[in-house]
């Protein structure tokens, strides 16, 4: 009599005691299932004998997963009399890995033979292929079909077959019936879909909806989506908001927004970190990376190394040395900060700031005194003058002292216009030596006009 098990145990193995019963019992899709569970656990021997058992009771997806384990033994012989006896009991996929193995033998013939049985006996591998091999020799009707099939059995990459199949009706002026076929697949969860659903919206002046799309895909994490909404805000006045994405599109390896984002860093006196950028980007291949490289390889004035990144590039031989991380949060909260000052939004613009100050960026931290000093917030502006003049920033250390001035704290202004001036700030040396007068030190005071005189002619009248 088995042994019972425990409800308090580990519910991962109260599943596999379950399982194990029912399939000692005779239960094959508990087999399968046991199976599946011992392969997850890197538990081949064990997945081997369930199997095995399941296929002795004529399960035929067990025989072609025999098949498949014994091909990755490199135990060829019997892989393929496995294959054979599920392909000749009616198993699409048994035909598929069939067609495969022949195919890596050179064996062209028989393999297209079984993929083209495999794929009548509903197999969406095998339809997929048949799709993409029509489609290579121009037969647009074959090739419709069979993406058709592939969709309709469940192929795995729905996305790439919806993709595929959507073009061909679009290169054959079918725009309509490519549109309902991107919604349907759309509107079923499919993100790299939305991507196109919106191209063709957009080409047909549905741009608000095509947008909708977009940004629906880009939330649900398709860097295609990200990198062509970033474009259409950019397009449309609305850079603060594409910065966003197109950084989010750039770090999961986007081409062109690894384009976009770099430019947006170059804009922005920071080519070092684009340049980190697009050395990750040449990982994907695509020329307009290897060309934004090269471009900014020649004009830092490294000519040779621009020209020999081109030739690589021409033969193939691209570097592959990994350039680890994302962008830098620094780099990226400065590129947002340009942005959102050209956008006119006075919040979102405050909130780049304080985001760009957070970061460490010290011109921020000064703008964000500034902002916040307008608005009446003295305490925060003081807050950010000070940490930006604790780090040298020059006119954070006036725009400090001239603060504390105001608020009848002139000893320490003193001392904070001291340090401006001192470094070299002009409007700096003429309040302390205002200051200075009115503490009753006249030759210091003079002095100071004086270095003000000799650096400028803003000496105050």
């Amino acid at each position: 009599m088995p042994a019972t098990v425990s409800g308090k145990g580990s519910p991962k193995v109260d599943e596999r005691a379950r399982l194990t019963y029912a399939a000692e019992a005779g239960d094959v899709t508990a087999m399968m299932r046991l199976a599946e569970s011992h392969l997850h656990a890197d538990e081949l021997t064990d997945a081997e004998q369930w199997w095995r058992r399941a296929a002795m009771l004529g399960n035929l997806e067990a025989v072609h997963l025999l098949g498949a384990l014994r091909l990755r033994q490199n135990r060829v012989a019997e892989a393929e009399a496995l294959f054979q006896q599920g392909a000749k009991a009616g198993d699409g996929k048994a035909m598929f890995l069939l067609a495969g193995m022949y195919g890596m033998a050179g064996r062209d013939s028989e393999a297209g033979q079984w993929l083209v049985c495999a794929a009548q006996h509903d197999d969406p591998d095998a339809a997929y292929e048949l799709g993409q091999a029509y489609t290579a020799q121009g037969d647009h009707a074959e090739a419709e079909k069979w993406y058709r099939r592939a969709i309709d059995n469940g192929y795995h990459d729905q996305g790439s077959a919806i993709r595929n199949l959507g073009l061909l009706l679009e290169e054959a002026g079918r725009a309509d019936e490519a549109e309902r076929l991107y919604r349907r697949g759309a509107e079923a969860g499919v993100h790299m879909v939305m991507l196109d659903l919106g191209l063709l919206l957009h080409e047909s002046g549905r741009t608000d909806e095509a947008e909708k799309w977009w940004h629906t895909g880009a939330e649900a994490g398709d860097p295609g989506c990200m990198s062509t909404l970033g474009a259409l805000l950019n397009e449309t006045d609305r850079l603060g908001e594409a910065v966003g994405w197109f950084r989010r599109a750039a770090d999961a390896g986007e081409p062109s927004a690894i384009v976009n984002y770099g430019v947006l860093l170059e804009g922005t006196d920071q080519s070092a970190e684009a340049e980190r950028l697009y050395r990750r980007g040449l990982a994907t291949g695509h020329p307009q990376v290897v060309e934004a490289l090269a471009a900014l390889l020649d004009r830092s004035g490294r000519t040779r190394a621009a020209a020999k990144l081109r030739q690589q590039a021409a033969d193939g031989r691209l570097p592959t040395e990994p350039v680890d991380g994302r962008i830098d949060p620094a780099a990226a909260a400065k590129v947002e900060l340009a942005a959102r000052a050209t956008d006119g939004d006075d919040e979102a613009l405050l909130e780049a700031t304080r985001e760009a100050a957070r970061a460490g960026d010290l011109d921020a931290m000064c703008g964000l005194g500034v902002m916040l000093r307008r608005a009446g917030k003295l305490a925060d502006a003081e807050h950010w003058y000070r940490r930006a003049a604790a780090r040298s920033h020059l006119n954070a250390m006036f725009l400090l002292a001239v603060l504390l001035e105001e608020t009848d704290r002139g000893s320490e202004a003193l001392r904070w216009f001291r340090r401006a001036a001192e470094a070299g700030h002009v409007s700096a040396m003429c309040h302390l030596a205002v200051l200075l007068e009115r503490f009753g030190r006249e030759g210091e005071a003079r002095r100071w006009y004086e270095r003000a005189a000799e650096q400028d002619d803003r000496v105050p009248s």
